[in-house]
């Protein structure tokens, strides 16, 4: 099966961002990535993704390097559904701290 992209509207300035390559029901890579709109620009906040082989997260900061971790799922479908639960409960307080950030620069 065909890599699949789409965009998910999560708010007028948050969006997720999700990628996911499957044979059968089975992921073999993916990327939920969540991007807010701050002053007319999308940023990059948080990534998740199985790039190297091993489900991890980025989480981005202006101005400073990014911060990786590894996810607690070891296998790509929970990694993937996780991630995307994750981003809906949280992006509302991600897109806030990220904006505090970039205000205090």
């Amino acid at each position: 099966m065909p890599e699949k992209r789409y965009i998910v509207p999560l708010s007028d300035i948050d969006r997720m961002i999700v990628r996911q390559d499957r044979v059968g029901r089975q992921i073999q890579s993916f990327s939920v990535q969540l991007e807010v709109l701050i002053k007319g620009r999308w940023r990059k906040a948080m990534r998740f993704d199985s790039a190297d082989d091993q489900p991890h997260r980025h989480v981005f900061y202006p101005g400073k390097k990014e911060y990786r971790e590894s996810m607690a799922a070891k296998d790509n479908n929970a990694a993937f559904t996780q991630a995307q639960v994750i981003v809906r409960k949280s992006f509302q307080e991600i897109h806030e701290r990220y904006k505090l950030i970039l205000e205090r620069m």
